[in-house]
């Protein structure tokens, strides 16, 4: 059994036709439920009843919700004025006619024309709320209207607002009101606002700038202005010059001249002006030779400004150092020597230093007396280096000859010391004896004679004689 909108159905099933056992049990189906389709209302007119929408069912049609009847609206009677006959045209009665339909109610008869007595309409003027009329012009026989006066629509108001008057701390104020201009009539009524009492805020003190004044903390009241505490004027401080530096112009950047400006507000006092870039200024970069422990370099371009590399310099090797002997210098007895040494030929550099050998003077061992005194000069004698072979030769002091006839006595026991060739004759020597060599050296010693010593001397030579308190150098010439 199918299911409709408003019952349920049944599924198929089977039982035994001779024992009722069921043998496929019918399964409920739910209702289905309406599918709802909207009838359209139709409009009534001046003589025919209308209905409302509603709604029915399109599988069932059951009516869901039923369609009423709207009356019939009658017709809207309106008047067909009557036309004047005018002089030269018939008129009509008054009839009358509906203005939704047309049907006719009552029909216009013709009226023979008059002839026409025209008179004017005067203009009526439209008001805020009533309309007027144009000036027109009828027969003042027969009505007709020769020219008609056309409605002039009612202006309507001509609306200006009341400004609301705001309330302020002390005063009460008024909302926004509207009336019209024209007939004064009021649209929106004024409506009274409580006065608010003051509104205490802070004025915030001002900084002074540079160029523009500042202000202290004040107090007023932020609705009516009132002030409670005057900011007072704090005077501009001027500005705070920094110098910029200018900036010089390189090869390839622009630069800039000197200026100023105000390290306070960033005011410009001097602008400083762009210097153009110069360009570079190519030079040679000479070659480096290599040294022996140096690198080299090749040649190379740079711009002498900014220092720009246009040709790279590239390095050469050093060379390495070229060895060599210094040989070593014998001193001799008036020259130094020197020890052996090594160093680079190429570069002098020094590897191991030669040293100063002083000279080594010269070797006098033994002077040999040139017996060449005379009784008016004294001799000399003579000593060979045992190095080079020099020679020096000095006087020997206090050997001049003396000639024994010329011996005096100053007294009998004076002491008295001479030489005699090769004999150095010692007379009244109360003490020992003593003789010197030239070197100082002590040659003999022999005891005092009261009357008279000689003493035999081997080499020729200067000999120094003491006894007591007597000195005596002699020359002694074997």
């Amino acid at each position: 059994m199918a299911a409709t909108c408003t019952t349920t159905g049944l599924t198929e099933g089977k039982h035994c036709s001779v024992c009722n056992a069921i043998l496929v049990a019918q399964q409920t189906v739910p209702a289905k439920g309406h599918k709802e389709v909207v009838d359209a209302a139709v409009a009534a007119t001046c003589t025919t009843t209308g209905l409302t929408e509603g709604k029915h069912c399109s599988v069932c049609n059951a009516i869901l919700v039923a369609q009423q009847t709207v009356p019939a609206k009658g017709h809207k009677e309106v008047v067909d004025a009557a036309v004047a006959a005018t002089c030269t045209t018939t008129g009509l009665t008054e009839g009358k006619h509906c203005s939704v339909c047309g049907v006719t109610l009552i029909a216009q008869q013709t009226v023979p024309a008059k002839g026409h007595k025209e008179v004017v309409d005067a203009a009526v003027a439209a008001t805020c709320t009533a309309t007027g009329l144009t000036e027109g012009k009828h027969c003042s026989v027969c009505n007709a209207i020769l020219v008609a006066q056309q409605t002039v629509p009612a202006k309507g108001h001509k609306e200006v607002v009341d400004a609301a008057v705001a309330a302020t701390c002390t005063a009460a104020g008024l909302t926004e009101g509207k009336h019209c201009s024209v007939c004064n009539a009021i649209l929106v009524a004024q409506q009274m606002i409580p006065a608010k009492g003051h509104k205490e805020v802070v004025d915030a003190a001002v900084e002074a700038t540079c160029t523009e004044a500042g202000l202290t903390e004040g107090l007023h009241c932020s609705v009516c202005g009132m002030i409670f505490v005057e900011q007072e004027v704090v005077p501009a401080h001027g500005h705070f010059v920094y110098y910029d530096e200018a900036i010089v112009a390189t090869c390839t950047e622009p630069g800039l001249t000197d200026g100023s400006h105000c390290s306070v507000c960033g005011t410009i006092l001097v602008a400083q002006e762009v210097v153009l870039a110069f360009g570079h200024y190519e030079v040679i970069d000479e070659a480096v030779a290599a040294t022996c422990t140096e690198s080299g370099l090749t040649e190379g371009r740079h711009c002498s400004v900014c220092g720009e590399v246009f040709v790279a310099q590239e390095v050469t090797p050093a060379l390495g150092h070229h060895e060599v002997i210094d040989e070593s210098v014998d001193a001799t007895c008036i020259e130094s020597g020197l020890t052996e040494g090594k160093h680079c030929s190429a570069c002098g550099e020094i590897f191991v230093a030669q040293e100063v050998v002083p000279a080594l003077g010269h070797e006098f061992m033994y002077y040999i007396y040139n017996n060449d005194a005379t009784t008016i000069a004294d001799g000399t004698e003579t000593a060979t280096c045992t190095r080079c072979g020099a020679t020096d030769t000095q006087v020997v002091e206090g050997t001049k000859l003396l000639e024994v006839t010329s011996v005096t006595e100053s007294a009998a026991n004076a002491v008295n010391i001479y030489a005699s060739g090769n004999t150095i004759v010692i007379e009244n020597a109360t003490e020992d004896i003593f003789v010197y060599d030239a070197m100082g050296r002590l040659v003999c010693k022999d005891v005092a004679c009261s009357i008279r010593k000689e003493l035999h001397i081997l080499v020729t030579g200067v000999y120094i004689v003491k006894t007591g308190g007597t000195v005596k150098r002699v020359f002694v010439n074997r």
